[in-house]
């Protein structure tokens, strides 16, 4: 996997600040964009070797995977997460690893 992000909202009603598309025959969400100034965007801008930005995927939220559904459920329901992803060019192959 190319990345792994932990993020907190901290305070209720907080959002993590970024989009998903829920692609259930791949078992991943597609980023489809991040707001800068969000919990991801800071994280963005502090780590700016390990970014999650439009076109990546994330393969794992707290542990689930292989169920686009069940992830972006557990993002929307939980207050801390764990994403765990892959950069777009690297989608192919860690579809094939995760099918093998």
């Amino acid at each position: 996997l190319d990345f792994a992000v932990v993020l907190s909202k901290g305070v209720a009603g907080s959002l993590y600040g970024f989009r998903v598309l829920q692609h259930d025959q791949l078992g991943a969400l597609e980023v489809t964009s991040v707001e800068p100034n969000s919990l991801l965007g800071r994280w963005n801008a502090s780590n700016p070797g390990g970014t999650i930005v439009e076109g990546d995927y994330v393969v794992a939220v707290n542990g689930a995977s292989g169920d686009a559904r069940r992830m972006n459920d557990e993002l929307r329901a939980a207050d801390r997460v764990v994403l765990r992803g892959v950069k777009r060019a690297d989608v192919a192959g860690w579809y094939i690893k995760a099918r093998a």
